[in-house]
């Protein structure tokens, strides 16, 4: 939900585009794009040359539809069963520490050409970032190591922020106790107040929920390393270098252990899954990403964009503690720098976003993954629009951003899966059977003019195909077949990376000995057992982590 995020329009694309190819010489020698490629709604004249007029009506309506509710059957309720809140923002951190773009101005750049500086996919770099000296304002000293006593001394500690007590709270110090949020500055320039997080990926900081889950992991690490030093202190900077090394890397392993076992058996459907699991043979890979890269366009423009389908209209933070999503979007250090550090209204009690074993109360949930955005998602002020011709909204935004991205066509994708992996197609009718996507499409769309319908049911923009097909297919519980490989592609590629790293294994061991946690519930159980006695209480009440 990066709001801030510049938007390309139709228009600026394809001006960008006409441009190119009147620079390479290219203008008129074929068609513009891979026939396979999605650009939207087509020249009929002209094949593989979009019709921004056609297309732009098209994404309109579209958009327009997704306000409505899914038509679900009977007895079925919104709320996703499979999936509590709290993995929808998950989720969103993995696709940070996945993707991170070396572009400082997204929107005069083609996002098919923005190229991807992460090097080392799924190893919590959106946390730690390159180290503490690359990125010395997410860390601090050991507590024992202030002013002199510092010099020489590695930060292996993450900066949290105490929790204020009323907005505007800034003249107290910050380290105070508890401390249960980012670490955060703020400033007055030219008469205006700014602020900024002290993070090692700013988008870290997208909302308030996001900038809770990064503090948790930080939680985690600050955890992880007082219990390596517990009863053995470092004796020289090159040992407390190596503590911070050994948690690095213990809560590394855990992250891409609840990647693959908690999150990604949620979100794919479980013969895709079990393809992608039952054996390590780099033959079961079927898409074919850029080379040096585990992220496809279909991934990263498309199908991991159905997060923005499972935000709720509302989270609450802790018992009794409710915002509304516009407010949570809105408390960030950029956006309203006066309400940082948060309040303790702000500070997230987990078991309202994950499941934990014996506990009395059940998590709120997800919206299922449908067609559907929630009203504060097509808000056109949040969401404005990046060419005067088209409307705002993150609907509309995602609908482009699937046509000027290189992300292959819907029956090309099915085509390319039938050939590669011809028995797991053969499994999953959603991929072989081409009526029952026509007709999923058709029902969605309902009643509109009939050739927008016959553009949309025969060539769908891919991000909208994957919602349809998560709720035509699994009732909007997880991702659909078609939707679920290209997820799995990425991810496993990702995972696969470091899969046989000894270090990572040995250095969980070290910090969790034989109970490594391998969800979030587990995780958070044993932070909420190892974290500071003064992290879990506010003025003299109880601030539990669960």
């Amino acid at each position: 939900m990066h709001s801030a995020t510049g938007a390309t329009s139709l228009r600026q694309h394809v001006c960008r585009h006409l441009q190119k190819r009147t620079k390479t010489g290219t203008e008129g020698s074929g068609p513009a794009v891979n026939p396979n490629i999605y650009i939207g709604v087509e020249k009929p004249d002209h094949p593989g040359e979009m019709d921004v007029a056609r297309t732009m009506a098209l994404f309109r309506l579209l958009s327009d539809r997704m306000e409505r509710e899914y038509d679900w059957p009977d007895g079925i309720d919104r709320a996703n069963p499979n999936i509590p809140s709290g993995y929808t923002y998950l989720a969103q951190m993995a696709s940070h520490d996945l993707f991170m773009s070396d572009n400082s101005a997204p929107s005069l750049r083609d996002p098919a050409t923005v190229k991807n500086v992460r090097g080392r996919p799924l190893m919590l770099e959106t946390i730690y970032g390159r180290n503490p000296e690359l990125d010395a304002v997410a860390f601090e000293h050991a507590s024992d190591l202030r002013g002199p006593n510092a010099i020489h001394w590695p930060r292996t500690r993450f900066r949290l922020d105490g929790v204020s007590h009323e907005v505007d709270d800034w003249s107290r110090d910050t380290s105070r106790s508890p401390r249960r949020d980012i670490g955060r500055i703020r400033n007055v320039r030219f008469g205006e107040e700014y602020g900024c997080p002290l993070v090692a990926d700013e988008r870290n900081d997208d909302h308030a929920i996001l900038s809770q889950m990064t503090a948790l992991f930080q939680l985690a690490h600050n955890a992880a390393i007082d219990s390596i030093e517990w009863n053995d202190k470092p004796s020289d900077p090159l040992d407390s270098a190596n503590n911070f090394a050994t948690a690095r890397a213990a809560l590394t392993y855990v992250f891409r252990n609840i990647v693959r076992r908690d999150l990604l058996a949620r979100l794919l459907d479980p013969l895709v899954r079990h393809h992608y699991e039952r054996s390590d043979d780099p033959g079961r890979f079927i898409l074919d990403p850029p080379e040096g890269s585990v992220l496809t366009p279909e991934f990263i423009n498309a199908a991991y964009r159905m997060g923005h389908a499972m935000v709720r209209s509302s989270y609450e933070f802790a018992e009794g503690t409710r915002h509304n999503l516009p407010e949570v979007m809105r408390s960030t250090s950029f956006r309203v720098p006066r309400r940082t550090p948060l309040g303790v209204h702000w500070i997230v009690r987990w078991s309202r976003f994950f499941e934990f074993k014996g506990a009395h109360s059940l998590p709120q949930l997800s919206r299922r993954i449908s067609p559907k955005y929630v009203a504060a998602l097509h808000d056109k002020q949040m969401f404005p629009a990046s060419d005067s011709p088209e409307p705002g909204g993150l609907p509309y935004r995602d609908l482009v951003r699937s046509a000027i991205s290189d992300v292959m066509k819907i029956d090309a994708l099915a085509q390319l899966i039938e050939k590669r992996a011809p028995e797991l197609a053969e499994q999953l009718p959603w991929i072989s059977d081409e009526e029952i996507r026509r007709s999923a499409l058709r029902n969605w769309i309902g009643a509109a003019d009939d050739e927008i319908v016959k553009e949309f049911v025969g060539n769908p923009p891919p991000g909208l195909y994957f919602l349809i097909e998560a709720a035509g297919a699994h009732k909007g519980e997880r991702l659909g077949p078609m939707g679920s490989i290209v997820l799995a592609e990425t991810f496993y590629r990702a995972l696969e990376d470091h899969e046989e790293d000894r270090d990572l294994v040995q250095a969980a061991f070290e910090v969790f000995g034989y109970s490594v946690p391998a969800t979030m519930g587990d995780l958070i159980l044993w932070v909420e057992q190892h974290m500071r006695v003064d992290d879990r209480v506010f003025d003299m009440r109880s601030l539990p982590l669960i």
